[in-house]
Formats: C-alpha cells, structure tokens, sequence
C-alpha cells in the first residue's frame, strides 16, 4: 500500500461490485473500495537501469505479459451512471493497445548529463539520515511521456490506456518511468506485472502465474463470500461498528464532519505551500538504532520485539515531528498487503489495489511523538500491526462493511486530531528486478522512487513512503507543508 492509498478524504468504499455488462468485445468489472481510496493520484514510478535496454524487446515482451497473463493492466477507466469501471478489451489490437509505449535515445552517456540521478546529500558525512529535494519537473520529464495524462479526467477519455510506459535511453543507462492512475495498481499489483514483464523479456513466460481476468477477491460479492467463509458460527456480523468500521478510519456525524474539515481548511489557509523530501537513511545507521531497541527490550526483560520496519517508520513519524511542541493528538498510520495477510482470499496473482489500514489508537501527543524514546514509537506501530494479524476475522468483516456502504466517507482521525501516514514498500523489493541488455546480461535497477502529479488538487503533507533499498541506504519521501520544513531546518533535522 502506498501513502497515498490512505489519503484521508477519499471516500474508501465507493461502487464496489464485480463483473458488468458492457459491450461485447469489452470486460467490465467495477473499480473495488480498495481501487477508489487513491482515485485523485496519478503515479510515476521511476527506475535507474545500469545499461543501454532493447527498446523493441522491451515493447514486444511488455505487450505478450499484459495479453495473455495479465490482462487487467490493458484496462480502460470509464465512467457509467456514476460508476467507475474497468473495461479491459477482450483483443488488442494496433488501434487499442495494451499500454501506452514510448521512448527516446541519448546517443551520450547518463553519466555525462549531469542529472541528480540518483539524487546525492549534499553534506559529506553521509553515515546519517538527510533529507533533500525531490526530483524536479524538469527530471521527471525523463521519465515520462510528453504529453502525458495527469489527472483521472485525463484517463477517462475514450480509449487511454490506464498504463504509460516511458524510456529515456542513453549509451551506458536506462531511465524507466512507469505512469498509471493509483486506482489501477498498489505497490505489490505493480510488482505482480513487472515481474511478469520482465520473465517475458528473459524468454521465461512459462514460469508466469497468470492474474485470471475474473478474479476480484475485493468485489462485494468476494467480501461477502469470504465473510461467510470465515463466520461458520454466524458470530461475525455482530463485530460490525457503524461508527468505527474501520479500525482508525471514523464515519463522523454531520457537526463533527464540519468540524474536521473546518480544520483541515484552516491549517490548508494558514498553512498552503507543501513540498516533497526524498530522505536517505543509512542502513548501518538504522541497523545501529533497532541494535539499541533490542537491547533496551532485553534489558528491561520484556518479550516484545520490533521489526526494522518499524524502526524506520518510527524514526520518520518522530523526526518530522521534532519540532512539535503542542498536545494535537496525532493518529499514526502505515499499511498492511492484503496478499499476505488473507493469502486463502487471494490464491491467485493480483494487480489491482488490495491493501488495509494499520492505525495507533488512541494517537500519541504531537510533542510526546517529538520527545518520546524511538523505542516506544517502534512498539506502537508493531503492537497495532499485531493486533491486526491475530484477528484477521475483524479484517473480513471491515472488508465486507465497506463494500456493503458505497458511498460513505471515512475520515483518518476524529475532529481535533491530525494524522500522519508512512507506508513501507520495501517488500515490493522492485531493485530485485532482472531486464536484460541487448547482449542478454541480466541487469537489476540501481534506484527507484515514485513520485504523483504536480498537481494533486488535495493536501498530502504529512504522508510519506519508503520507496527502495540500495546498497549503502534506504530511500524514502515525505511531503510536508513549508512551514513545517523551515521549522525543522532550524531545529537542525533538515
């Protein structure tokens, strides 16, 4: 799941059913609850590939994956009656692609451009965390196609493929982009077809496991269906919380929905320029940090554990935080692969959107976040994720409730409140990919991040991922307002 999945306005359960009819050389499923939470964002995923890549393989290999095994990455966006839809064509063809495709050459070397890929600290001692600038317009242009769809309004034009792939090639170097809607992919769907493109490119189509086309585990007829699965004893239902449906996600009554975005507006107006940081962390750095954890755990004769993951998510939530001084409740939120977590519900591949919430209740003071021993941050993000993993029937039964309510909002906190989002996408492991040269070297990405529209229309300030792990660092984003980032610059952490 990525940040932007838990961005906190969008409605989280909207038309979630499955297949339509439509015309008949067109399959029509409905977009799912999970799809439309990230309906507003537009995403580019970038890669630094070491090598010059065959373009027309490429294209070719790209084209076959999406035909014969997954074809819901060729789908259209339509809008009917209010609805949105995938219409997923049952032949491509020259006039209807799988994707979008193109591509330009540099006959120089990426090295001798002088471009911030990728980026580097601009202070010397890189043994600890630094934040810098995200990539610019002007660098992203490498990684997408001109002119390119930038808003949902773009892709529900008739016939725009949800999927644009872009390649900027050099002598000694490939810069990958791949743009789509969020409500087509999550991190880990991305990753399904991306695996899948580049076993076709290597000549080992046969290793794939197809996405069935009909597969919809997250329509309301698969919630349903797996809720009863699940309810055998008919106790389930009863778990049910009209107010609270999801854990950490509230539907407010009318005066505290005035309330909450009364608020919002009010720190957008005081508050309104926001800017993208990419963070480098180092790994003996961070391994250092859960290496202290553990011991302080030992020490004190507990049996809790954290994971590096929430070491990192913790150190994140705190350090942009460090200058808080004030008791705003701050609701922490990340993210869990539904995949993983219900894998008998998702027994085949999956590349649309199948993520849950994991949330801090009750949130922890702004200045305590600031102050507070990373350790405790670390634990609270582990004791939720856990709570989450032993009752995966309450997981179910908030599956099924939102499919059942399409049209109701949810809000990330209650009236009051802020809220924060960190996602870690480093299970994806995208540098784990293999494309091969046109000598047939497999090659591995050497960086990647993402990166949304220039503009979104919504606020995202307080919303972050980590996005890759290289050798030497992890790699992450946050966006902040501006007067956030010159708070921290003079508090030193920026």
């Amino acid at each position: 799941m990525s940040l932007l999945s838990l961005f906190p306005l969008c409605s989280l359960a909207m038309h979630s059913g499955g297949a339509r009819g439509g015309a008949p050389d067109v399959n029509v499923f409905e977009c799912t609850a999970n799809d439309l939470v990230g309906k507003a964002f537009i995403l580019t995923f970038c890669f630094i590939v070491p090598a010059k890549l065959p373009i027309e393989r490429l294209r070719s290999s790209l084209f076959s994956t999406v035909e014969t095994t997954m074809q819901r990455a060729g789908a259209r966006l339509v809008r009917r009656k209010g609805v949105l839809e995938f219409h997923i064509p049952s032949r491509f063809s020259e006039s209807t692609p799988p994707c979008a495709f193109s591509s330009r050459h540099n006959d120089t070397l990426l090295a001798a451009q002088q471009l911030p890929l990728p980026p580097q600290p601009a202070h010397t001692d890189d043994a600890r965390p630094r934040f810098m600038p995200a990539l610019s317009q002007k660098d992203l242009a490498h990684f997408r196609p001109q002119p390119c769809p930038s808003s949902l309004v773009d892709f529900l034009k008739p016939n725009i493929p949800m999927l644009h792939v872009h390649l900027t090639t050099f002598e000694d170097a490939t810069l990958l982009g791949i743009t789509f809607p969020h409500i087509l992919f999550d991190v880990h769907g991305l990753k399904t077809l991306l695996t899948a493109w580049t076993a076709t490119l290597r000549g080992e189509a046969d290793h794939i496991v197809p996405s069935p086309l009909d597969f919809a585990p997250l329509s309301r007829e698969g919630t349903k269906r797996a809720l009863e699965e699940a309810d055998r004893g008919g106790q389930l239902e009863a778990k049910r919380d009209a107010d609270e449906p999801i854990r950490g996600f509230f539907a407010l009554s009318v005066w505290s929905t005035i309330l909450f975005v009364i608020g919002l507006i009010w720190r957008i107006v005081t508050d309104s320029q926001e800017v993208d940081l990419l963070v480098r962390i180092p790994k003996p750095w961070l391994r250092e940090k859960k290496n202290e954890i553990v011991q302080e755990l030992k020490a004190s004769g507990s049996d809790e554990w954290v994971s590096t993951s929430d070491v990192l998510l913790a150190w994140l939530f705190q350090t942009v935080h460090a200058h808080r001084k004030d008791d705003t409740p701050i609701a922490l939120h990340s993210a869990v692969n539904l995949r993983t977590l219900l894998p008998n519900m998702f027994d085949a591949p999956f590349i649309n959107n199948a993520v849950h919430a994991v949330v801090v209740r009750p949130p922890i003071a702004a200045s305590q976040l600031a102050t507070q021993p990373l350790r405790e941050t670390a634990l609270s993000l582990r004791r939720a994720l856990q709570k989450l993993k032993e009752d995966t029937d309450q997981v179910l039964v908030e599956l099924a409730d939102v499919a059942d309510h399409p049209n109701r909002v949810l809000f990330p906190a209650r009236p009051g409140e802020e809220w924060a989002v960190a996602t870690n996408w480093l299970s994806a492991a995208f540098l784990e990919l293999e494309f091969v040269d046109g000598a047939g070297v497999r090659v591995r990405p050497t960086w990647f991040t993402g990166m949304h529209q220039e503009k979104v229309g919504l606020p995202l300030r307080g919303t972050g991922a980590v996005h890759c792990e290289d050798e030497h660092a992890i790699w992450a984003m946050w966006t902040m307002s501006r007067k956030d980032k010159v708070a921290l610059e003079k508090f030193g952490v920026i």
